[in-house]
């Protein structure tokens, strides 16, 4: 564990921001590298709240890396006169999103003056990474909404989660294919669905529809690819956590080719941590105080790397990294991860064949590149985002 995590633009959901710095901070306390993508909103969010000196310092020290990503995902749908509405995977692209210009443009805002602003987005452009999704993660992501199985694990989770205290365990939500699109059938009320729901949130925020259940799924099938490709661990909602531990268990119970549910991932809770992120959050500690803490857990970061989760562990190194700094005199709280415990000793015989093995099964190519992934040592653990309580009170 703790060699690299990926941050994607959290969802947006309501009470949450596009990028969690708090959370950011935290991570480059345990993690040997922090890889954040961002998009164009988020970027902007990312420089007011680093400020471009301290995110320039953290990138080029080698702390951080950041991709701004030019592309987007979303669920296209089609409403035609008669018959449900058509639903497909896309990914946009927009002139208006090229990262030279909305870095310059972003920076400017930051500043407020044109000259400071250019100066501080020409120093960024030099160590920011670019990048655009891949056709290959909406072309994925069609066969996921062929599994009935997960399609329902996954919608019901959904739900559950933007409708707390209603019971969807019976609810059905599959996708069927028409021609290049789907149609989703459901036996959900979708407007005693929304009146539950808009009693937690504004309608002028979101209403819940079937492409609003797809589009968490597909996010999810990103996090997921960009993960894999990168083989790092992932900073994620208690939702999506949920998500992708079940679709992680669907891949290797399909290639058992076993009808078993077999859970290979647990929950581990990290008591001993120190309230960083709620602290940076909030205000009470700012990204630069933190600086000298992230530089020194480096000579400490040896510790971790490439050992099983170990609460104690953790907790000596947590330990000798904050000491004697602001940190330490944090109040406390509990860290939660999801651990991946491996494929155990049923897939032990495919490791060395690698995922060629799987030809004669019927599974889709992105169940392939993260069996593949997994095979080859790859371990989708998740670093699980905790509610923020009461705002600390500056000192």
């Amino acid at each position: 564990m703790f060699e690299s995590i990926l941050f994607r633009r959290n969802s947006t959901h309501p009470g949450q921001t596009a990028v969690d710095v708090g959370a950011i901070i935290e991570a480059l306390l345990f993690y040997g590298s922090t890889h954040v993508m961002v998009d164009r909103s988020s970027l902007l969010e990312l420089l007011v709240k680093f400020g471009d000196e301290v995110l320039f310092e953290l990138i080029s020290g080698g702390y951080l890396k950041v991709t701004y990503v030019e592309s987007w995902n979303g669920i296209m749908t089609d409403s035609p006169g008669s018959g449900p509405p058509l639903h497909s995977p896309v990914f946009f692209t927009s002139s208006n999103h090229q990262f030279p210009d909305v870095l310059r443009t972003s920076c400017i805002e930051v500043h407020g003056k044109s000259g400071r602003g250019r100066r501080a987005a020409s120093r960024l452009e030099k160590v920011f990474h670019v990048h655009q999704h891949d056709q290959v993660i909406a072309d994925g992501v069609r066969d996921v909404f062929l599994n009935d199985q997960y399609m329902s694990v996954a919608a019901r989770s959904v739900l559950g989660n933007l409708v707390p205290g209603v019971d969807f365990s019976a609810a059905s939500f599959f996708a069927r294919k028409v021609g290049d699109r789907f149609v989703v059938e459901s036996d959900l009320d979708w407007l005693a669905v929304n009146r539950q729901y808009h009693q937690f949130v504004s309608p002028k925020h979101s209403a819940i529809n079937p492409a609003y259940i797809l589009s968490n799924i597909f996010n999810v099938e990103c996090d997921l690819y960009f993960a894999s490709v990168s083989s790092s661990e992932l900073h994620t909602s208690l939702l999506n956590s949920r998500l992708i531990s079940a679709r992680i268990n669907f891949v290797v119970q399909h290639r058992m080719r076993s009808q078993l549910e077999l859970n290979r991932f647990q929950s581990a809770l990290f008591p001993g941590a120190k309230s960083v992120r709620e602290a940076v959050n909030s205000g009470k500690v700012s990204v630069l105080e933190l600086l000298p803490v992230i530089e020194s857990s480096c000579k400490f970061k040896k510790w971790l790397h490439g050992r099983p989760f170990d609460a104690d562990l953790l907790a000596e190194y947590h330990k000798e990294v904050t000491k004697e700094t602001i940190v330490d005199r944090l109040p406390g709280k509990t860290t939660r991860f999801a651990i991946f415990t491996g494929l155990g000793v049923v897939l032990d015989s495919f490791a060395t064949a690698g995922v060629a093995t799987t030809a004669g099964l019927a599974i889709g190519a992105f169940d392939g590149l993260f069996l593949d992934k997994l095979l080859k040592g790859w371990k989708p653990n998740q670093f699980i985002e905790s509610k923020l309580g009461p705002a600390l009170k500056k000192a």
